[in-house]
């Protein structure tokens, strides 16, 4: 699955004004924000009835909506049972 998020322009533009003015953006935001995407890849796999292991994997492109963090890859296991 990919997703992509684009950040509304005003948005954009306003953290532009209130970094150039040397005023903060908010908590956890590194700089203006554009827009990110994610690529997920995920396979389930039977191992008795009722119970699926997920593995997953996703790249994060412009995680939290800059360029200022570097691309992320994430992995993982979910296990799945249905009691």
């Amino acid at each position: 699955m990919y997703s992509y998020y684009q950040i509304g322009y005003s948005l954009t533009e306003g953290q532009k004004l209130r970094q150039n003015a040397g005023m903060s953006l908010g908590a956890f935001v590194n700089g203006p924000q554009t827009h990110a995407a994610t690529l997920e890849a995920y396979y389930d796999i039977p191992v008795m009835p009722g119970l699926v292991v997920q593995p997953v994997f996703e790249y994060m492109m412009r995680p939290g909506e800059t360029s200022k963090i570097p691309n992320a890859i994430l992995t993982g296991v979910k296990l799945l049972a249905a009691l």
